[in-house]
């Protein structure tokens, strides 16, 4: 059948329209309008509750078509309200998957000119308090003109007095939590210092851990199976987006890329992916890797890294052939295809040689976890990991820190273990658990 070329177009247009080829991707996590094939931000409030400024984005469209991209919360809570004149009426919207994480917002009707916010909801309010992205619906001049006066009034009510000196000494005492002049320190919602060795104490107690520990420690005619039992079960628990792949939910629900950890009589801001790597290199001590062994993983990892493909920066082999295939009624019938398998995608730096062509700041990071273990081993106490940070931060990749008008107090011990787990946990749960939750074929 030949098909005439205005037909050919068509159809094409069909097909990428299908699979949703001809709408580009969000730039990264956060709330984007769409005007003119073109993603503009909304920028992520920094005021609380649901205060709009005049430094806000200025939507003139009736009904802005918006998206979302954030892997954190159960989108189907997501929300727009007007919250003009404190009150908070939600808009009537049309909820479409354009993937996994991302979410097409349509109103159903025109919206009115005033003050909106995108929020999701859940029963525990941290979400609601963090993931709220605002914005102003009318005409830019007129509300521009207006603004100053109502956005100011807004900023004055959700100031937050910045710490005294003092504030972070209590953190050299995790019973007491407070310093000697009386104050209380400010626990903010970038403060990840006590969650991480809590996780730390969780999970080198954790089933996963002794079960890996085991199998890779197995003897006898099995031993082989068991390693490769232990192994693919550490894979599928450290690899992106899995249960002890942090980063993206401190990104996604913390809406930063810098986070603080407080050492001996201070405090700094380190980059957002740097409590993954080092609990890598610390777990992956407990249970019996070799510090080479564990290298060797996060170069892999990285040189398999899809934010290298997404950027361009990979090489991505294809094996190409042409198959023919015959006919019984002769030759002349015989009918050729050809075929390409892909080899995957793979970056590789030069100058990475020297840290298995892992990133040298992630490399650093996974040995600061490697001799945290080794220094300190399971029994690890909370003064221990202090006394560590202090002495080896400077291992640390450091991150840009974050305004204190927008720091938020919460309750002390806020974070539970197994709060930051990564977005794909639960999926991958019932690999890991086949490979290591049933009794391992050796003997202890």
């Amino acid at each position: 059948m030949k098909l005439a070329p205005k037909c050919v177009w068509l159809l094409l247009g069909v097909m990428l329209l299908l699979t949703g080829c001809t709408v580009p991707n969000v730039p990264h996590n956060g709330a984007f309008w769409s005007k003119n094939g073109k993603f503009i931000e909304i920028e992520h409030s920094q005021t609380y509750p649901y205060a709009v400024t005049d430094s806000d984005l200025i939507i003139n469209e009736e009904k802005p078509i918006l998206y979302l991209s954030y892997g954190m919360f159960a989108l189907q809570d997501l929300v727009i309200v007007n919250v003009n004149q404190n009150e908070l009426v939600e808009i009537s919207t049309n909820l479409v998957d354009k993937d996994t994480n991302t979410l097409k917002i349509t109103p159903k009707e025109s919206m009115n000119d005033g003050d909106y916010c995108l929020i999701i909801g859940d029963s525990n309010r941290i979400a609601e308090e963090q993931a709220r992205w605002c914005f102003k619906k009318g005409d830019p001049e007129k509300i521009r003109a207006e603004a100053t006066e109502i956005a100011n009034a807004k900023r004055n009510r959700s100031k937050v007095a910045p710490p005294s000196p003092g504030m972070f000494y209590g953190y050299s005492n995790p019973v007491k939590y407070v310093d000697p002049s009386g104050n209380v320190p400010l626990i903010n919602q970038y403060d990840l210092t006590n969650w991480f060795y809590e996780e730390l104490q969780f999970n080198v107690n954790h089933i996963y851990t002794h079960q890996i520990r085991t199998l890779l420690s197995s003897v006898g005619s099995l031993s082989p199976a068991d390693k490769l039992r232990a192994g693919f079960g550490w894979v599928y628990l450290v690899k992106d987006k899995a249960k002890w792949d942090f980063k993206h939910k401190i990104n996604g629900l913390l809406n930063t890329t810098s986070i603080i950890f407080q050492h001996e009589g201070g405090y700094d801001w380190y980059e957002y992916s740097m409590p993954g790597n080092i609990f890598y290199g610390y777990i992956g001590r407990a249970v019996g890797f070799s510090p080479e062994m564990l290298h060797l993983g996060a170069g892999y990892a990285e040189v398999t890294d899809p934010a290298h493909e997404k950027r361009g920066e990979s090489c991505c082999p294809k094996i190409c052939g042409t198959v023919a295939v015959g006919s019984d009624l002769g030759p002349s019938n015989t009918v050729l295809y050809r075929f390409c398998l892909s080899m995957g995608c793979y970056y590789f730096n030069p100058d990475w040689a020297n840290t298995y062509y892992d990133d040298p700041l992630d490399y650093q990071a996974v040995e600061f976890g490697i001799r945290l273990y080794e220094t300190n081993k399971e029994n690890m106490s909370f003064q221990q990991f202090q006394t560590f940070l202090t002495r080896n931060r400077t291992m640390l990749t450091k991150g840009d820190p974050k305004s204190k008008s927008i720091w938020r107090s919460i309750d002390d011990g806020f974070y539970k273990p197994e709060f930051f787990d990564g977005p794909d946990a639960a999926k991958n749960a019932p690999v890991v658990n086949a490979l290591l939750l049933w009794p391992p074929f050796a003997n202890d």
